[in-house]
């Protein structure tokens, strides 16, 4: 599926700073590693977008850019701000809290090391691991 942020010159090293996701949320940090948010965005749009527009007009959206005219402009932009804050809302939980050999960790920005995640982190994070993808 091709994403409706568009990424310049996608390597490993990318970051959100090198696509256009920071113009529709812009509270994002622009260091913040591309890849990590990737499939936060396909997430939002298969589960958020997807269903009420549709495969066929979704791949007319992700082809609008700053050569068109008219309402396609303007649709482009509601769906970009759409995947933009659902991918955020879907991502919060899960972000700060990573699997590890030593079980849920929560990361610190202290010293790049990582604790035990809180019970409260490990809940918010998504305690039912799979249910959200099988339904």
């Amino acid at each position: 599926m091709d994403l409706l942020f568009s990424v310049s010159n996608a390597t490993k090293e990318s970051k959100i700073g090198d696509s256009d996701f920071k113009k529709y949320f812009p509270s994002i940090n622009q260091n913040m590693n591309w890849y990590s948010l990737e499939p936060y965005i396909r997430q939002a749009t298969r589960e958020y977008l997807l269903p009420y527009v549709g495969t066929d007009f979704y791949n007319d959206i992700v082809l609008v850019d700053g050569d068109f005219e008219g309402p396609m402009i303007e649709v482009a932009e509601i769906a970009r701000d759409v995947v933009a804050y659902y991918t955020v809302w879907m991502a919060m939980p899960h972000i700060n809290v990573v699997i590890s050999d030593m079980g849920a960790q929560e990361n610190s920005g202290l010293d790049g090391t990582s604790q035990p995640a809180q019970m409260w982190r490990y809940k918010n994070a998504g305690g039912k691991p799979c249910c959200r993808l099988i339904k």
